[in-house]
């Protein structure tokens, strides 16, 4: 499970990194991910949230506050879902697109908000860490109402979503049904908090097999285009974040640890 937890953090750290990297090189927004129109001082926007995605991106890789980076990450994209996604949501209700992204930024701050309660030992430690747990206790909702979106997107554009697929890929219609089982089994798992660990693992693997058999030869035959660089590293991040939810035994049922708890309490609270 350990191994499960540090691969994970390591891939969320990569597609942060990443999303730094092409607003770095790009002086713009991930614009398929956050279609901000007008902006005050948009540059500075820009490589503040670029410098904060790539700070957030090494701790995770290295494995260093991650509580913390988590908790910064997740407050980015929570924002981001807010403003400027929301507003679109409702005034674009029947665009696809805007239902993906949105959904897609929802998935990554739910995701963020469930590692860093995932890492968090004593909420009493500091002030900013009470409410995180609440927060990643949410957070599982959140991300399994991300999941029947996509499920149900995957269903309604179902005839789409193949011809994405590589042409040598054989029998797309049966893994264009698996996609859309996983996706809306993966929900249930969650909502029911039941089978969490497979769930994770297999969700992750899903999005991981897309990065590398969809997105990443994509992205490298297109270059420079951001758009597809981006939509690798949503699907990196989303793998890693399932990866590190699947390895952390999904402890947002639990108590969390007190102060107040024993050495070998602790160790139950946090092993099992």
């Amino acid at each position: 499970m350990k191994r499960l937890t540090t691969a994970g953090s390591t891939i969320f750290g990569l597609s942060l990194i990443g999303f730094g990297i092409i607003q770095w090189v790009t002086q713009n927004f991930l614009t398929s991910l956050l279609p901000f129109t007008t902006l005050p001082v948009k540059i500075l926007w820009v490589n503040g949230t670029a410098t904060l995605f790539l700070l957030c991106g090494v701790f995770l890789v290295l494995r260093q506050s991650i509580a913390l980076a988590a908790a910064v990450t997740a407050l980015l994209f929570t924002s981001f879902f807010l403003y400027p996604h929301l507003p679109r949501l409702f005034s674009n209700i029947n665009n696809p697109r805007v239902w993906t992204v949105a959904f897609e930024t929802a998935a990554i701050a739910s995701g963020a908000w469930m590692m860093s309660a995932a890492c968090i030992i004593d909420t009493k430690k500091k002030k900013w860490m009470q409410g995180v747990p609440v927060a990643g206790a949410i957070s599982r909702f959140v991300f399994a109402v991300c999941l029947v979106v996509f499920g149900i997107q995957h269903f309604m554009y179902s005839e789409f979503i193949i011809g994405l697929m590589p042409a040598w890929l054989p029998g797309k219609y049966f893994w264009s049904y698996l996609v859309k089982s996983g996706f809306l089994l993966a929900a249930l798992s969650l909502f029911l908090n039941r089978l969490v660990n497979r769930s994770m693992f297999l969700l992750g693997s899903m999005f991981l097999s897309w990065v590398i058999l969809l997105h990443g030869p994509r992205a490298i035959s297109k270059g420079t285009d951001a758009d597809e660089w981006t939509s690798l590293c949503i699907a990196l991040a989303i793998s890693g974040i399932s990866f590190y939810i699947s390895g952390a035994a999904f402890p947002f049922h639990r108590k969390v640890v007190s102060t107040k708890n024993s050495a070998s309490e602790k160790e139950y609270l946090i092993t099992s």
